[in-house]
């Protein structure tokens, strides 16, 4: 009787293809892998950018919400800046500033405050970036087209008014840090403002 003999494991040909198939696996996980990261980053970059410019317009709300009008100090109000007093609490007042700039390639709008009458040792107005990379900014002003009239009318300055403007409409469109583009336009109500008197 003849002995067989049966030999335990791969044939050269079977772990070539094992490990081919070993390989592209991996391959293809580390391929989907490092998308789904970039995926993710630029995500979270969006993310933070829209924070950003969220805070920016919470930062425009609650200083118009706590707009007051002074005679000396009246609310100067153009397509790019705007300037008035706020009283964020019942003893204190600010005068804000709100201005486009240009700092070195790109544009910012900034904000200026400074406390009335100056504390002792303050000299200079705070300055604070709200809008960092700008590539558009606008200001608009409400104003009822005629006496009696529903129907609003915007415009880009905010002159000859008493008090300080109802509604105020701010476009932006800020770049993210990978070149995408973020657009927003929101409509600012101030309870205590006005709405703008057509020219007599």
């Amino acid at each position: 009787m003849k002995k067989i003999f049966y030999r335990s494991g791969l044939t050269l040909l079977e772990l070539s293809v094992a490990v081919a198939l070993a390989v592209g696996i991996v391959g293809t996980s580390a391929v989907f892998f490092g998308r789904s990261m970039r995926a993710w980053r630029r995500t979270e970059d969006r993310l933070e950018h829209l924070f950003v410019i969220e805070k920016g317009f919470q930062s425009l709300a609650v200083d118009l919400r706590n707009g007051v009008v002074l005679s000396d100090q009246p609310f100067q109000g153009s397509a790019q800046e705007m300037a008035f007093s706020s009283s964020p609490k019942p003893d204190a007042l600010v005068h804000i500033r709100y201005a486009l700039q240009t700092l070195g390639d790109s544009q910012v709008l900034i904000r200026e405050s400074q406390s009335v009458p100056l504390p002792p040792n303050k000299v200079d107005a705070v300055t604070a970036k709200v809008f960092p990379h700008l590539r558009s900014f606008a200001l608009e002003y409400a104003y009822r087209p005629t006496e009696g009239s529903a129907q609003i009318q915007w415009r880009g300055v905010w002159q000859g008014q008493e008090g300080l403007p109802k509604l105020i409409r701010v476009h932006v469109e800020t770049e993210d840090l990978r070149g995408g583009v973020l657009s927003d336009s929101r409509d600012l109500l101030i309870p205590s403002g006005v709405l703008g008197k057509p020219a007599q």
